[in-house]
């Protein structure tokens, strides 16, 4: 476990990291309405995504942003709900764009992209559960033992 000071500037780049994406998904998502509206209702998969990724993973994103920078004491747990919202987003979109054959990339290519990228959604994670073991265990009173 690193020192706590480097733990803090370690959620406040992840923090920027989440602003900063969920600018791109809110500018996105508000590009892609506005040019393609009447796909995105027509489809139940694009309207579910615009649910989704308006409703919960963009607000999502905003506030763990908030809440890491800020060094929030939840922060570092809604980050880890948001590391799960943003997997399942991440795996759903990925199949949507292979079988739409968006941009014609090759099916391996998007394989490899959103493995590299759950990679670092479970390496950031980690990083993050591995901090609050540590703090648990300080507030936890250890373990009872039974001699039977």
């Amino acid at each position: 476990m690193r020192r706590p000071m480097d733990l803090i500037e370690h959620r406040r780049r992840v923090g920027w990291g989440m602003f900063v994406f969920g600018l791109i998904l809110a500018i996105g998502w508000a590009i892609s309405a506005a040019l393609t509206w009447e796909h995105v209702v027509a489809s139940h998969v694009r309207l579910g995504y615009l649910i989704a990724d308006v409703g919960l993973v963009t607000p999502l994103l905003f506030i763990s942003w908030f809440g890491l920078t800020r060094a929030k004491p939840w922060g570092p747990a809604l980050f880890l709900v948001l590391v799960g919202a943003l997997a399942y987003d991440l795996v759903h979109f990925g199949v949507y764009l292979i079988q739409e054959r968006f941009l014609s990339v090759p099916t391996p290519a998007y394989v490899l992209l959103m493995l590299a990228l759950l990679a670092l959604l479970a390496w950031l994670a980690r990083r993050e559960v591995r901090a609050l073991e540590a703090v648990w265990a300080e507030w936890l009173p250890p373990p009872r033992t039974f001699q039977g």
